[in-house]
């Protein structure tokens, strides 16, 4: 009897295909009885197998018509034949192997053909038996993650962790949403980005009739902040969104962002921060990468500012306009007027340093003009308030500062003190004089003064009619024309002129005495000299100098603290109602 023993060799199945278990299928030559009945007995079975007898079918020859010898075989020869009995080998699935894991199984196949003879010379096989060695082989594969992401110009390269058998099968990869394109490394894949979006690798391990796959979920996308540089204000309880500075269509899962604070040593930082965190300067160097792929990263630096309010001169005279503008800080023209842009509602706002206890105009109210397009604005008219007791305060001040809002969020610079000024050096004052007090001169005339020893001339005023008085007087005001302070200082000089000139009041009349001059010429007299012209010359320069003598008189009686100047004063702001800083006690605290 003949044997035959085939194998060992793999067959394969996989757990991830249950209905799809058939190990082994075809024919094995074998040969039937007498009666055309073929026999396959299968025995020495070992392994989870199932051997399933599916057909066979008579191919053998039938006895010939005639010998080789010429001789015609009786009509019914006996009907010895060959036939090929087919089947297949199968495991349960319940009995498949554990993934990564094989099993050595065989069995033996024996016929039942045995030697006959139609006529001489024509035989047939005696029995045989067949053995199959094999090993069920459970495939397997495992990729090293089953996530990972893929950015714009970085590859992503994902390593087989188990493959099984070691050195059977066939591997490939496929894009199912075809956003990378994939390239076999032998030990694994790399994909390289195409399209943003999602997309699953499928790892397909096959061997003879089934397959193992693996697959692993791809973000794509790209990773890039928009731009290289952020800037924000601080001081103010609003986030960012890292992810929000991506360009769009960057990956936004599985990001980790690390940060490093004005040079110093990188830490980790949340995907959301707050601007309340920082100071103005502070520049944070903001990294991110992707948790699946180290090669995915990308950098941006946030720089962090407050609102500033600039006041070239804080102090300016009652009614002046007062310039300010926005600004940031620390400083930076090449960004100032695009950070200051992101504010809402940008304004200046303003409180009174002290209560107000009042002014000429009757209120506090100060006016702005909106900020233009370099963020530049101004108080159109500072105004002069009491703050103290006695109101004669020279300097008023306001708190001024600008605000916004970020997110509905207020943004305010800091306070700058700002001043409405009233001094009377350079900012309001007024003054009265008179530009014309005598006119015309006396006659004079020379005569023989027979009392005089040897003879000689004397000199004298023989008519007084043409030398008199007449009293002009002008004035002055300092105060800017949109002062609160213009017209009552405008009023109280216009007051003084009167009193000058004899309209309003006797007080004037006390100056600038024509009598003066004239009894002080008379009382100098005679005025002798030796010629007409010397006498007449005396005579003149006692008049000279008795008129600048009256005018030196009446000019001091205008000297402050002097009681005729004071009493000029009360008399002038009595009548047109002066108060607050140029009442009498403030404006002149030394008269009585």
């Amino acid at each position: 009897m003949a044997q035959t023993v085939v194998g060992p060799f793999d067959t394969y199945v996989s757990k991830q295909m249950p209905a799809n278990t058939t190990l082994l299928s075809g024919g094995l030559p074998a040969y039937a009885d007498e009666g055309r009945v073929l026999k396959v007995n299968i025995f020495n079975i070992v392994g989870p197998i199932t051997i399933n007898q599916q057909n066979f079918n008579l191919t053998g020859p039938v006895c010939p018509t005639y010998t080789p010898t010429g001789q015609r075989v009786p009509a019914n020869p006996l009907p010895n034949a060959t036939a090929n009995f087919s089947g297949s080998v199968s495991v349960t699935p319940e009995n498949i192997p554990a993934a990564g894991t094989s099993v050595a199984a065989s069995f033996s196949a024996k016929d039942n053909g045995y030697w006959t003879k139609c006529s001489q010379n024509v035989q047939v096989p005696y029995p045989q038996t067949v053995t199959v060695n094999f090993n069920i082989v459970s495939l397997k594969l495992l990729m090293a993650t089953h996530s990972t992401s893929v950015c714009e110009g970085a590859s992503t390269h994902v390593d087989i962790t188990t493959k099984y058998p070691a050195n059977g099968g066939t591997i490939t990869y496929q894009s199912v949403n075809g956003r990378v394109n994939v390239s076999d490394l032998g030990n694994g894949f790399m994909m390289t980005y195409v399209s943003t979006g999602d997309d699953i690798i499928v790892c397909t391990l096959a061997a003879g009739n089934v397959a193992y796959k693996d697959s692993v979920k791809v973000k794509v996308g790209k990773l890039k902040f928009a731009q290289a540089r952020y800037n924000y204000f601080c001081g103010v309880n609003d986030n960012i969104d890292l992810k929000s500075l991506l360009v769009p269509g960057s990956l936004q899962d599985n990001l980790a962002f690390t940060g490093s604070l004005n040079g110093g040593a990188e830490g980790p930082l949340a995907a959301t921060i707050n601007k309340n965190a920082y100071a103005a300067g502070d520049i944070l160097t903001v990294k991110v990468k992707s948790t699946d792929n180290a090669a995915c990263e990308a950098t941006t630096e946030l720089r962090f500012y407050t609102l500033d309010l600039v006041v070239p001169t804080v102090t300016v005279c009652d009614g002046a306009e007062l310039p300010f503008s926005a600004d940031i800080n620390p400083r930076d023209n090449a960004i100032r007027v695009a950070l200051l842009g992101t504010l809402a509602a940008l304004k200046p706002t303003y409180t009174l340093a002290v209560p107000s206890l009042g002014n000429p105009l009757g209120n506090t109210t100060l006016k702005f003009t909106a900020f233009n397009a370099t963020y530049n604005s101004k108080v159109e008219n500072m105004i002069w308030y009491a703050n103290i007791a006695t109101e004669c305060n020279n300097t008023s001040a306001y708190n001024l500062r600008i605000g916004g809002t970020i997110n509905g969020k207020a943004v305010q610079s800091p306070i700058v003190a700002i001043n409405a000024d009233v001094n009377g050096g350079t900012c309001c004052n007024g003054s009265a004089g008179p530009t014309q007090t005598f006119v015309g001169e006396p006659t004079r005339f020379s005569r023989i003064n027979p009392a005089a020893a040897g003879g000689g001339f004397e000199g004298y005023v023989s008519d007084w009619t043409p030398y008199r008085r007449e009293m002009r007087a002008t004035t002055t005001n300092i105060a800017l024309a949109t002062s609160q302070w213009r017209t009552p200082i405008q009023d109280e000089e216009d007051y003084h002129v009167g009193q000058i000139t004899g309209v309003n009041g006797v007080l004037g009349a006390l100056q600038y005495i024509r009598a003066n001059v004239i009894n002080a010429v008379n009382a100098g007299g005679p005025y002798i000299g030796a010629t007409r012209a010397i006498a007449n010359t005396l005579c003149w320069n006692a008049f000279v100098a008795a008129e600048n003598a009256e005018l030196a008189r009446s000019a001091a009686m205008y000297v402050y603290p002097n009681a005729h100047r004071c009493a000029m004063e009360r008399q002038a702001k009595a009548a047109v109602g002066i108060a607050f800083r140029f009442k009498m006690a403030c404006a002149y605290p030394a008269c009585p």
